[in-house]
């Protein structure tokens, strides 16, 4: 998919000032209270976008990329992060998004996410794996960075109203990504790491002109 590679992104991270933590298992059911500034305890969320509410994290469906990152995780290599979206409305025009990913920095990171194409593209619903690297889209299926990518389930579909849950694991070899339906797996996509790409980072949360909330979001970190 040929996304917009030019986001009005908000994250300011220096990912070696992070205070070191442990690898271990993390949850997030965003039980607390927002700060006076809308920031939350945990992550780094951009300027606008995002809210937090009870037991969740919201997006108002602003059409410009935001990014929260969760930075009380570790920076890992091996990662299995898993995430309930449910999208109650999709008010974008351009490529709008709503998922989850791992993150590096605002030029590296991978999303698995939920998209809505543009209005001329007939806002066509679709699932997808994709790879930031150095401020390439589509890292994973340019020559100079090409992955080894296997799609075990496609075609999907996705509706507003539904509970889907994102699932990513990450390993020194390849990540893979699934997204479920009342545990059926409705999207499965694999890439190998045969070439260059983003293999470590943070668990995130990504949306652009999709309307979502993000509940019960867990990972188990190895750095």
């Amino acid at each position: 998919m040929n996304i917009r590679t030019s986001f009005a992104l908000s994250v300011c991270l220096a990912i070696a000032c992070f205070t070191p933590v442990l690898a271990g298992q993390y949850t997030e059911t965003f039980a607390g209270t927002a700060k006076a500034d809308g920031t939350f305890a945990n992550w780094n969320l951009p300027i606008a976008g995002f809210s937090v509410q009870p037991g969740a994290l919201a997006y108002d469906g602003s059409p410009d990329k935001g990014i929260a990152v969760w930075t009380a995780t570790p920076v890992g290599k091996t990662i299995t992060y898993t995430s309930n979206i449910t999208v109650s409305a999709a008010p974008g025009t351009d490529w709008d998004v709503a998922g989850i990913g791992i993150y590096f920095d605002d030029q590296n990171y991978w999303h698995l996410a939920l998209v809505q194409s543009p209005d001329s593209a007939k806002s066509a619903h679709f699932a997808e794996l994709n790879e930031m690297y150095n401020n390439v889209w589509g890292a994973q299926g340019v020559d100079a960075t090409k992955l080894n990518l296997t799609q075990d389930v496609s075609g999907f579909e996705w509706k507003t109203g539904v509970t889907y849950q994102f699932k990513i694991t990450l390993t020194p070899k390849q990540i893979q990504a699934q997204i479920l339906d009342s545990g059926v797996v409705k999207f499965s996509e694999t890439a190998q790491f045969s070439g260059p790409a983003v293999t470590k980072g943070h668990p995130m949360l990504d949306n652009a002109g999709i309307k979502a909330t993000y509940t019960d979001l867990h990972a188990d970190i190895v750095p």
